[in-house]
């Protein structure tokens, strides 16, 4: 594994310039069997080491890089162990152009560690493992199973292709898992937000993601994803493809759209949009009018409002719910009813003694009041 590490020098780190483009000149070149040695403008210095290194300034020809480092008027602004890098692969890549050569350092499986300033930091290939530290950092760490943390600051993060797990840490971030959606290709990610207002887009393949602490917004796009918005108020939409959809705390809006979804809005009022298929809505939090949640798009005899009997304790029989147990009123009409559902507003309510002498408590609110009958409730645990 190669380690890149950046330092700041002069209020400067190597990590905020394209080292891949540029004028950077090169007045003189020292080659000897364990380093090379490329004096460049602006007092820097290139030190590249190895084995067996061999060649002149127009082509290395044999030998080995194995470690690189950067220094600023002698001061280490970047710091590279672990290379395995044929010097002739080198002399072919910086031919091909700036890209090439990159390609050729990155490719392996990388560690590469930002610092406190904003920052590029490009994985390329391999299955890296990057941390931006603090700053606005951009990171992109192209194919391959990668960790990724952007650490304090708000960041931009993209995982490629593969298997990765992305934290935004603390601040603002914006992060895309970014799989593919083939039966190939497609891959699942683990996404994290962290503490901040962040955008997590999942992209291909079977994804979890959990928005942490802020006011978030996670879009699942393909694949049959787990999404958890966490605690504030978030939005949560799982676009295309089976999914299993989570508020958490706060007021969330909860979509699924495509497939056949699982939608759960936690603690708070809930907005819950089940889109097109059989989906199903699930209450298995404490009731209350503060937890009372809103089903925009309910569709009878299609989706299905599930109630857990830990909380339901009166529903104590999982699977269909008995016809006994439920009426169409404003009230219960014997002790056995124990879901009421208001065909006028649309309201549906849990009276746990059927007798009235409990008072009877909200659970959701069926927009358009279609009519919803005992066959669209199941009893889960």
């Amino acid at each position: 594994m190669a380690v890149w590490k950046y330092n700041v020098v002069g209020g400067v780190s190597l990590g905020t310039q394209d080292l891949f483009t540029g004028g950077f000149a090169l007045p003189e070149i020292s080659i000897k069997p364990k380093v090379i040695r490329l004096f460049g403008d602006n007092n820097m210095v290139v030190l590249l080491t190895g084995s067996g290194i061999a060649g002149s300034a127009e082509g290395l020809t044999a030998g080995k890089i194995t470690g690189a480092q950067i220094k600023i008027a002698g001061n280490i602004a970047l710091d590279v162990t672990g290379l395995n890098v044929r010097a002739v692969d080198l002399t072919a890549a910086t031919a091909n152009g700036a890209e090439a050569v990159a390609r050729l350092l990155f490719s392996g499986a990388d560690k590469i560690t930002g610092t406190n300033l904003g920052e590029d930091l490009y994985g390329f290939g391999g299955s890296d493992t990057i941390n931006g530290g603090g700053g606005r950092d951009r990171i992109d760490a192209g194919p391959g199973q990668n960790v990724l943390n952007g650490g304090a600051g708000h960041d931009s993060i993209g995982g490629g292709f593969g298997s990765d797990k992305i934290t935004g840490g603390a601040g603002d971030d914006a992060i895309l898992g970014d799989g593919d959606t083939s039966e190939e290709k497609g891959s699942g990610d683990r996404l994290f937000g962290g503490a901040g207002n962040d955008t997590i887009v999942a992209h291909g393949g079977n994804d979890f993601a959990n928005g942490g602490i802020g006011q978030d917004l996670l879009i699942g796009l393909f694949g049959n994803d787990l999404l958890f918005g966490g605690s504030d108020n978030d939005t949560v939409d799982g676009q295309v493809g089976n999914d299993n959809l989570f508020g958490g705390a706060g007021n969330d809006i909860v979509v699924g759209q495509n497939g056949i979804d699982r939608l759960n809005g936690g603690l708070g009022s809930d907005t819950l949009v089940g889109g097109d298929g059989a989906d199903k809505f699930v209450f298995d939090t404490a009731l209350g009018a503060a937890n009372a949640d809103e089903i925009t798009d309910f569709e009878v005899g299609q989706d299905h409002i599930l109630l857990d009997n830990d909380i339901f304790k009166a529903l104590a029989v999982t699977g269909d719910l008995a016809a006994g147990r439920f009426v169409a009123g404003t009230e219960a009409g014997d002790a056995n009813d124990r879901i009421i559902y208001d065909i006028g507003t649309g309201r549906v309510y849990y009276d746990r003694d059927g007798t009235g002498s409990a008072a009877k408590q909200l659970i959701v609110t069926v927009a358009g009041a279609p009519g919803v009958t005992v066959e669209d409730f199941l009893i889960i645990n």
